[in-house]
C-alpha cells in the first residue's frame, strides 16, 4: 500500500478500488476542485475507473476535461484553465486495476498537505448540488501535439539509431512522433495499441530489458531505450547491448546537459556530487518530493536512479520520454559507451531492521547517536544521511512497514562493510534503549 502522503491510490477492483470507491473519490475531488483534467493509459480497467471518476466529479458540480489516452508527462499540456489533473493507470504494475495519480496543473504530484486534506474528506458525508448544478465532461484532443512539439524543440536534432520499447501503452501515442520530428532513426518495439497489459518495467534488471538488449546487439551501432507504462521512467542500453546502471544514467545527463542546479533523492550515489559542478539539493524519497523540490529550489532538473527525470524547461512532471529523446541526442554527438568509461562505481549495501511501535522514541535515540559521530556532513531531509571520509550511510524509517532502512555506499567493499556495521549498531542500540 502507498504511504499516507502518496499522490497515487492503487488497489484491486474487488477491494480497495471498487467503482463505488472511485465514485467517492470523484465526489471528494469535485467538491474541492471545480475544473479537473483526466488522462489515462491503455489498461483494460482504465475506462471503468474513468467512468466512475467522471460520475463522481460531475455529481459534485465539477467540470471535466477528458484528455484521453496519453502518457503521464503530456497531461500538463491539457490543463490550461483547470485546477488539477488525474492520471489513470499503474505505471509499473499492469496486473492490478488502474490506479489514480493526483497532479497539479504544472505536472507536480499532489504534496503531503494536499493528500492529507483529500484523504481527510474522502469518507465524510457530502452535500451534493441538485441536478441543475451537475458538471459536464468534454473531450480535449490537443495535449499530445503540444507535448510532442515541446519535447522536439527541447531536444533539437538527433541522428541516432535507437531501438525503443513503448510498453504497448500510452508512450506509443507520442514517442514515434517525437522520434520522427527530431530525426532519430527509430525502431519501435511494443508500440502497438492493443489494450492488453504487458507490464514493462523501466528497470535494467528486469527480464524484458534483456530481451531489448538482444535486439540492440543485433542492430550494430544502436542504443536501446525502454519506457514504463505511462512514460514517467526510462531505462537505457548502450551500443554494446549492455544495460546502463541508474546511477550512471544520472551522471550521463549531468555530463551532457551541465545543469546549474539539480535535485536528487537522499539515497543518491556520491558520484553525483563529484560529477556535478553546480549545486545539488537532496529531497525525500519519492516522485512527489522530487517534483515539489525542483520547483521550490528553482532547480534545472530532478533525477533519481530508478530512471525518473524532471526537466523544468518542459514541466515539473516525471518525464521518461523527454529523457529518452535526449539520450538519442547524446548518442548522436558521442558514443554512450565512451561516456560511461571512467565513470566511478561504488560499493553499496542495503538492509532493513524491524522495530517496535515506539517510533518517536527510537528516532530521538538515533538522532542523538548520529550527532555523537565525527562526520563530514549530515542531511536530515528524510532520515539521517551521514557523510563520512570515503562514503556515507542513510538511516530512515520505511514508508510502509515497521522497518528501518539502512543504505550504505563506500569507495571500497571493506570500508562499505564498516559503515554498515556503524549504522546497524546505531539502530540496534537505539531500539534497545527505547524499550
Amino acid at each position: 500500500m502507498p504511504s499516507k502522503d502518496s499522490a497515487t491510490i492503487q488497489g484491486t477492483a474487488d477491494s480497495e478500488l471498487t467503482p463505488e470507491t472511485i465514485l467517492e473519490i470523484g465526489k471528494t475531488l469535485g467538491m474541492q476542485y471545480k475544473y479537473v483534467t483526466i488522462g489515462m493509459n491503455m489498461h483494460p480497467s482504465s475506462m471503468m475507473v474513468f467512468s466512475s471518476l467522471v460520475a463522481g466529479l460531475t455529481s459534485a458540480g465539477a467540470s471535466v476535461r477528458n484528455a484521453g489516452i496519453l502518457p503521464s508527462p503530456a497531461i500538463p499540456f491539457a490543463t490550461e484553465n483547470t485546477d488539477c489533473c488525474v492520471m489513470i493507470g499503474n505505471p509499473d504494475d499492469s496486473d492490478r486495476v488502474s490506479g489514480l495519480s493526483f497532479m497539479n496543473t504544472d505536472g507536480r504530484y499532489f504534496n503531503g498537505p494536499q493528500m492529507f486534506t483529500f484523504r481527510n474528506r474522502l469518507y465524510k458525508d457530502k452535500s451534493l448540488p441538485d441536478y441543475t448544478q451537475v458538471g459536464s465532461a468534454r473531450v480535449y484532443n490537443g495535449a499530445i501535439d503540444k507535448y510532442c512539439k515541446k519535447i522536439s524543440d527541447f531536444v533539437g536534432v538527433s541522428d541516432c539509431q535507437v531501438v525503443i520499447d513503448c510498453a504497448s501503452d500510452s508512450p506509443a501515442t507520442a514517442v514515434p512522433v517525437i522520434m520522427k520530428r527530431i530525426g532519430a532513426d527509430a525502431m519501435t518495439v511494443s508500440c502497438q495499441s492493443d489494450l492488453k497489459p504487458h507490464g514493462t518495467w523501466a528497470n535494467p534488471e528486469e527480464y524484458n530489458i534483456r530481451t531489448l538488449a538482444k535486439i540492440v546487439r543485433a542492430n550494430y551501432g544502436s542504443i536501446g531505450i525502454a519506457l514504463n507504462n505511462d512514460g514517467t521512467r526510462v531505462a537505457a542500453i548502450d551500443e554494446k547491448g549492455e544495460p546502463i546502471n541508474g546511477d550512471i544514467l544520472m551522471q550521463l545527463f549531468i555530463k551532457f546537459l551541465q545543469p546549474r542546479k539539480i535535485v536528487v533523492p537522499i539515497d543518491t550515489t556520491m558520484a553525483i556530487g563529484q560529477e556535478m559542478k553546480g549545486m545539488v539539493t537532496m529531497c525525500k524519497l519519492g516522485s512527489e518530493s522530487l517534483g515539489e523540490t525542483v520547483k521550490s529550489a528553482n532547480a534545472d532538473m530532478g533525477m533519481a536512479s530508478d530512471g525518473t527525470f524532471i526537466f523544468k524547461t518542459n514541466s515539473f512532471a516525471c518525464d521518461g520520454i523527454a529523457a529518452a529523446a535526449m539520450l538519442t541526442r547524446m548518442a548522436t554527438e558521442t558514443s554512450l559507451r565512451d561516456l560511461i568509461v571512467g565513470m566511478p562505481k561504488y560499493c553499496r549495501e542495503e538492509v532493513t531492521v524491524k522495530y517496535p511501535a515506539n517510533r518517536e522514541i527510537i528516532a530521538k535515540k538515533i538522532a542523538t547517536r548520529v550527532n555523537e559521530l565525527e562526520y563530514k556532513g549530515l542531511s536530515a531531509t528524510d532520515g539521517w544521511r551521514v557523510e563520512m571520509e570515503s562514503g556515507w550511510f542513510l538511516i530512515r524509517f520505511s514508508d510502509f512497514e515497521n522497518e528501518i532502512e539502512i543504505k550504505v555506499e563506500g569507495t571500497e567493499k571493506i570500508y562499505t562493510a564498516g559503515l554498515m556495521e556503524i549504522a546497524k549498531d546505531i539502530v540496534s542500540q537505539s531500539i534497545r534503549a527505547s524499550q
